[in-house]
């Protein structure tokens, strides 16, 4: 997404915030008493009729907070097409790097540190990176199939019997293949999970503090208290769990994994009963400019539905329509949304 730089993008944002406000009006009790002045509003510019629709197509494509605590149940709101980029390599072509770690001997393979950026001398491959909005799809030499999440980087090693992988930031989806007496490891902060098969998710917070998503299968998880452990504590998985881990891993618990943990590499993100607050951390990740909350209290809103994250200012100018929020812009561009001032 661009940031707005020119007085065409101030008046779509200008247009856009008047198009939101109409559009709760027209969906909450007195829509009746406001029809006669929202049309003449929408017949005084084509601009004002273009944006009301595109921002009612989109909301119906997305079922954008369908279920929220201000709208009636629409289930099953599936979005039309997915909006991400793709790609599927195979190989990786990483010979060179794989080579050269060769040389370093297979009797001593230390964990990846996470104070420090893996060793190409260890065979570790260069990091391998998505930027913000995209996401893509690698096959792995040993046949599994990684997705990585948008703004995330990862590095490689593949050597005789090791295959690891080592996430340095972002959330991935990792689909294992079974290898006898081969099992795959993911390192992240300081954790480390282990598959021999199965569909996972392992995600790294900017505090290093990393989660873990069983989709399918079984995997362990090992979390360490320094860079350099001798041994850790590991705690198996259920499908259907999900353990988040902090910098200091006392004592994590197992939770439910929540829809959108499951639903983001088809490029949706599956809101269910999801905090407001929680749901637009989700959408952040996917855009340059971000939806802020001026009162730390609208993030306990409770929204539902399936939405495409690659149009920030509409989801934003939707959240503001259906909660009754005023949207505005920070010098920066991004999007913040309050409560309306009393009248």
């Amino acid at each position: 997404m661009r940031p707005p730089s020119s007085t065409s993008s101030r008046a779509d944002d200008g247009i856009r915030r008047e198009a939101a406000a109409w559009f709760a009006k027209l969906r909450g009790p007195e829509a009746a008493r406001h029809r006669t002045t929202f049309e003449a509003w929408r017949d005084a510019d084509p601009a004002h009729a273009a944006m009301f629709d595109r921002l009612s197509r989109r909301w119906d494509e997305a079922g954008v907070l369908a279920g929220s605590e201000r709208l009636k149940p629409r289930l099953d709101a599936a979005p039309t097409r997915a909006r991400f980029r793709w790609g599927l390599v195979a190989g990786l072509g990483l010979g060179g790097a794989l080579a050269a770690g060769a040389l370093v001997g297979m009797a001593y393979w230390p964990p990846a540190s996470d104070l420090a950026p893996p060793l190409r001398a260890l065979g570790w491959s260069s990091p391998i990176a998505t930027p913000v909005g995209d996401i893509r799809r690698l096959r792995l030499p040993d046949g599994s199939v990684i997705t990585l999440d948008t703004d995330t980087a990862v590095a490689l090693r593949f050597i005789g019997p090791v295959r690891e992988i080592r996430l340095l930031r972002g959330r991935v989806e990792i689909e294992a293949v079974y290898e006898s007496g081969r099992p795959l490891r993911v390192s992240a902060g300081r954790t480390t999970t282990s598959a021999s098969v199965g569909d996972f998710d392992v995600s790294l917070s900017m505090d290093q503090a990393a989660s873990v998503a069983l989709v399918a299968g079984d995997v362990a998880v090992e979390t360490r208290t320094g860079p350099w452990p001798i041994a850790g504590q590991a705690r198996r998985l259920a499908p259907g769990e999900q353990l988040r881990l902090a910098k200091d891993p006392s004592g994590p618990v197992a939770t439910p994994v929540p829809a959108y943990q499951i639903s983001w590499p088809r490029g949706v993100l599956d809101f269910r009963a999801t905090p407001l607050g929680e749901a637009l951390a989700e959408v952040n990740r996917y855009g340059r400019q971000k939806i802020v909350l001026q009162d730390p209290a609208l993030a306990d809103l409770k929204i539902s539905g399936r939405v495409y994250p690659t149009s920030t200012g509409d989801f934003a100018a939707g959240v503001a329509a259906m909660f009754d929020l005023s949207l505005s812009r920070a010098p920066g561009g991004d999007f913040i949304l309050s409560r309306r001032a009393a009248r």
